[in-house]
């Protein structure tokens, strides 16, 4: 069978193959499918994803008024076709049709409220009033890159991008936003990333040493990827991150992922503990070990997941479990 023989689906936010002969393709043009129904983009780099999740992969970007189908909506998201690009993007981000010829369809409700007629572009409207004295609060990012403005709305520069687990001091709301401080900088955050509980443990089971790495592993959430990196100075790639973790310990461990099958102990999947090194194939079923990171409990696990994301912490579930070769044990106590 070649390439041709199979074709790339998604459903249900879940994207994979089926072989063609299992396929029926409808002759029916797109606007002859029910419930489907045209839209566009409300805001900059509004992000499309392979699923209802912001910690589903970006697939691409978009800006204002581009245009797109509207195929289903699932918890707050809307399945989109722009182009020949399907995916997923959060609903408030997307205005459609019958939404259009309001009058007033930017309230301060929206992370955008207003439009330039010289630039249009979404500019920040005097309706919105940040509400202050909130006592800094302390509260937690959610999410992937998760982007951390100027101001409350997408067209506001970004100060910085952070992951699951960044602590905030919340200081105010501002609309659908989050005023706070990150790091002594001062800016906002939109309110469906911010948690008021901590997202990011390392469950109470397995080793004391074995927790311990894992703390330290999560210490250096956020850090930047750099292939060959094995250092916080520089960034790390998968198997430098997770080297550096244990040699910080005095575990001598083997640099690369494929080697690191040698150290330790060999754990099956159900008896994966915080501390455990995680190996993972290329493809499911596969042989070669590609990708390695540290389990953190709670079905978690952080990584040097590429040079789009760093390190970041990610559910062991999908993709990951089932390409999942195996887990080392290298601590004791």
């Amino acid at each position: 069978m070649s390439d041709s023989d199979w074709y790339q689906i998604s459903q249900g936010g879940n994207t994979g193959y089926v072989y063609s002969q299992f396929v029926k393709i409808s002759s029916a043009g797109e606007g002859d499918l029910q419930n489907t129904r045209r839209g566009v983009i409300d805001g900059l780099y509004i992000r499309l994803r392979n699923g209802p999740t912001v910690q589903s992969d970006i697939i691409a970007e978009y800006n204002t008024g581009t245009e797109l189908t509207i195929l289903d909506e699932l918890d707050g998201w809307y399945r989109v076709k722009i182009g020949n690009m399907t995916g997923w993007i959060l609903a408030q981000y997307i205005v459609p049709d019958e939404k259009q010829a309001e009058p007033d369809r930017m309230s301060s409700k929206s992370p955008q409220s207003g439009t330039s007629s010289a630039t249009g572009q979404n500019t920040v409207s005097e309706e919105i009033n940040v509400v202050s004295g909130v006592n800094g609060k302390t509260a937690y990012i959610k999410g992937t890159s998760v982007r951390f403005r100027k101001g409350p709305s997408t067209v506001e520069g970004i100060i910085a991008e952070y992951n699951t687990g960044k602590e905030i001091v919340v200081t105010g709301t501002a609309a659908n936003w989050t005023k706070c401080l990150i790091d002594g900088a001062e800016g906002f955050v939109f309110s469906d990333f911010v948690t008021s509980d901590n997202p990011v443990y390392v469950s109470g089971t397995g080793s004391a040493k074995g927790r311990e790495i894992a703390d330290f592993a999560l210490s250096l959430n956020g850090s930047k990827y750099c292939w060959g990196g094995e250092d916080p100075s520089t960034g790390f790639d998968c198997s430098g991150f997770v080297y550096y973790c244990f040699n910080h310990f005095g575990y001598g461990i083997y640099r690369t992922a494929n080697d690191m099958a040698k150290n330790g102990t060999g754990i099956i999947f159900e008896d994966i503990e915080p501390g455990d090194i995680l190996l993972f194939t290329t493809t499911a079923g596969g042989s070669y070990i590609s990708h390695t990171g540290i389990y953190i409990g709670d079905g978690k696990f952080i990584h040097s997941s590429s040079s789009t994301t760093g390190v970041i912490i990610t559910e062991l579930s999908g993709s990951y479990k089932d390409r999942l070769y195996g887990a080392r044990r290298v601590t004791s106590e």
